[in-house]
């Protein structure tokens, strides 16, 4: 009888986990790692979405202060040239004639042109020409808007009412009745 005793001890003693146990654990294990990689993901997503919010204030806040100081806004950069390139950054086309290599203008409306922040001419670093994301900022631009206002007035960007967040813009025309809303410059 005792050998019998024994004997089942021992067949006890070395007896493993059931496969539904290891089932059980292989689940909970899985749904930790799923939990916590959703975490992860969520965080991260909220700090690239935080890095691109305050980077795009920084480009605003340059594209005003170059507004200020040169009486008018600068044309897109290319958004064909690598961050490498020595171009990278740079307005491409001249005062009201924003055209060239990576610039797409409207099919639209031929005055509106479309490329990348062009964050060398704004004196801003390259890292603030992408987003979080690493996704270039674009930047959509009036071209009638990147040359100085015209001698008579009547077109351009006129200047501040004193208030550092309000740009005062004249009519697109002599001819036309301003809309602010419809007619934005960038």
């Amino acid at each position: 009888m005792n050998l019998i005793k024994n004997s089942r001890k021992q067949h006890n003693a070395n007896h493993g986990f059931t496969l539904i146990e290891l089932s059980v654990v292989m689940l909970i294990i899985a749904i930790m790692i799923f939990g916590g990689t959703t975490a992860y993901q969520s965080t991260l997503s909220s700090s690239k979405s935080k890095i691109t919010k305050d980077r795009m204030e920084v480009v605003y806040q340059a594209i005003g202060n170059y507004l200020l100081t040169n009486r008018k806004i600068p044309c897109p950069a290319s958004l064909e040239l690598s961050n490498s390139d020595a171009n990278y950054g740079m307005v491409v086309g001249s005062d009201g004639n924003c055209s060239g290599t990576g610039i797409v203008t409207s099919t639209i409306d031929t005055n509106l042109v479309y490329g990348m922040v062009p964050t060398k001419t704004l004196g801003l670093s390259s890292e603030f020409a992408e987003d979080g994301f690493k996704t270039k900022l674009s930047y959509i631009v009036d071209k009638r808007f990147t040359a100085k206002v015209d001698a008579t007035g009547t077109t351009g960007y006129e200047g501040m009412d004193g208030n550092a967040s309000m740009i005062i813009i004249r009519e697109i025309s002599a001819t036309t009745t301003p809309n602010l809303l419809s007619n934005a410059i960038m």
